[in-house]
């Protein structure tokens, strides 16, 4: 016994098929389709460049701003620029952000202000390099340790005498006086909580 289907074709009993490309018409194609590729994400390898390369940026500028505020701003007053939207003051912070903490005990701050800061740093840039599915956020995470070890290493190695020398503001409403790695900190922060409201490309 034989049957007929749907284009017209005769097939025995028991053995239809669905049909093929052919038998759809020009333009056409099966309702069944394989399912898309998902893109690629990058190597770990391309994580470990792009990791070491934002670090290189982010604290070689920092300590480069730093010497030349040693050199150019040291002994001198304050250079206003921009009607006074940018002010160059040098400045040495012998706590964290802002001064916070200068006046304590030196083992609190060498605990609070140096190691357990140290080791933040150090597992940030651990998960950037091996965890991290977004090249974008471990763009971002390494932005934030690397201007954390950039003000880490000066308390390290100057007795906790930070260099500072930028000041912004508009009128009466202004910063403190900070440095790039402070900078860094700040942007790389609020650019990470920004991506993390809305999908961000791997």
């Amino acid at each position: 016994m034989k049957v007929r289907n749907n284009s017209g074709r005769t097939f025995p009993a028991g053995k239809l098929q669905g049909p093929r490309s052919s038998d759809l018409g020009p333009g056409a194609s099966p309702s069944l389709q394989p399912p898309a590729a998902s893109a690629t994400p990058p190597s770990r390898w391309v994580f470990a460049v792009t990791v070491a390369v934002t670090f290189a940026l982010n604290w070689g500028l920092d300590q480069w701003t730093k010497g030349l505020a040693v050199s150019l701003l040291q002994g001198l007053d304050s250079l206003s620029f921009l009607a006074n939207t940018v002010v160059l003051q040098f400045s040495v912070n012998t706590g964290a952000f802002l001064s916070l903490g200068r006046d304590w005990p030196e083992p609190v701050k060498m605990a609070v202000l140096l190691a357990v800061p140290l080791l933040v740093c150090a597992a940030a840039l651990v998960w950037a390099v091996t965890r991290e599915k977004s090249l974008l956020r471990a763009v971002l995470i390494v932005t934030i340790a690397a201007g954390g070890f950039g003000n880490l290493g000066d308390r390290l190695f100057h007795h906790f005498q930070v260099v500072d020398f930028l000041n912004f503001g508009i009128g009466p409403l202004r910063t403190g006086i900070l440095n790039v790695a402070d900078l860094s900190v700040t942007f790389g922060a609020v650019a990470y909580l920004f991506t993390g409201t809305k999908k961000v490309p791997r």
